[in-house]
């Protein structure tokens, strides 16, 4: 066993360009593939080989199987379910005009979809019948994950996080440090959870998601200087630019500023100016006074005084949107 050290290319007797963007196994042997188009692919042997499956034509987000037999794939005005393992699959979509992102079962009858409009649908009779429900946010949600039948949490745009104890009657939220878009949620019990989102986001819970605290992704000082895309962008009126800043070989400091131009040039904010360690950054700018419209910001570090001579320069386009 390499223990996740490296991942085999899987091929299958199925080629397309379309994407896979959600995988499901019901046991060792058995599991499933959906994405783009309708496509549904489904292997018996563990991986060893897929068979495409039809069911719709409009793009999937996400599968689950209850068992070998009963199993739903959802998407874009899609809800498919099948009753004999795939072999066949009817559309029990509630409207064309909903996107579902995710769905999930806690039992063999008690379900849940995520749908667009940060609206939670619930089903108690094996997906028949499908009631949004009260959720106490008005943000996407994208991920969903129950370790208890009565403790469930679903995580989604804007740093989004809420919780049920009562098997998805009522929602909370739970408060986080990161406004970035969190796309998948997964505890191994009732106490330690993660969350994963956009920017390398990733959430740790360890008591039973009271607080998240979110963890390096990478523990090494960055190797070389790098500017992100702000988010949210377009933006009204708060952003958040994250940077990295690297030791370089004789551990020399330079200056390292963040401004912000509008699109004749002009300086309209200095964010950072001042000399900074090896790390990773993340500072907020507020745009409340300024009107709508295209702006940049650019990150330069590095001193050209220093041995190495070099600087380093980056400029980002970011939409201020009122």
């Amino acid at each position: 066993m390499n223990g996740g050290n490296y991942w085999d290319v899987i091929r299958f007797n199925y080629y397309s360009y379309d994407a896979l963007r959600a995988v499901y196994f019901v046991n060792s042997n058995i599991g499933y593939a959906v994405g783009d188009h309708g496509l549904i692919l489904k292997t018996t042997n563990g991986g060893g080989g897929f068979s495409q499956q039809i069911g719709t034509s409009n793009n999937l987000n996400s599968v689950y199987f209850i068992n070998e037999n009963i199993g739903f794939a959802v998407g874009t005005g899609t809800l498919l379910k099948t009753t004999d393992g795939g072999n066949s699959w009817v559309n029990h979509s509630i409207s064309n005009n909903w996107i579902f992102f995710s769905v999930y079962f806690t039992n063999d009858s008690t379900g849940f979809i995520l749908a667009n409009n940060a609206t939670i649908f619930k089903t108690t009779d094996a997906g028949n019948n499908w009631i949004s429900q009260p959720n106490g946010t008005n943000y996407n949600l994208f991920s969903m994950h129950f370790p208890d039948p009565m403790i469930g949490y679903c995580v989604g745009d804007f740093g989004t996080v809420i919780k049920t104890t009562d098997g998805g009657i009522e929602w909370f939220d739970v408060s986080t440090s990161s406004l970035n878009r969190l796309n998948s949620v997964y505890f191994t019990d009732v106490i330690i959870g993660y969350v994963v989102g956009n920017y390398s986001t990733i959430l740790k819970t360890t008591n039973g998601g009271i607080t998240f605290i979110e963890e390096e992704p990478n523990p090494t000082q960055p190797n070389s200087f790098l500017l992100s895309q702000n988010y949210p962008n377009p933006f009204n009126p708060v952003t958040k630019i994250k940077y990295s800043v690297p030791q370089n070989v004789r551990r020399e400091t330079g200056n390292v500023s963040l401004k912000i131009y509008d699109v004749l040039g002009r300086e309209i904010a200095t964010l950072v100016n001042e000399e900074k360690p090896a790390g990773e950054y993340e500072v907020e700018f507020n745009g409340s006074v300024l009107p709508s419209g295209i702006y940049f910001y650019q990150l330069k570090a590095g001193d050209p005084s220093t041995s190495s001579g070099q600087v380093y320069t980056e400029t980002r386009k970011m939409v201020l949107l009122k």
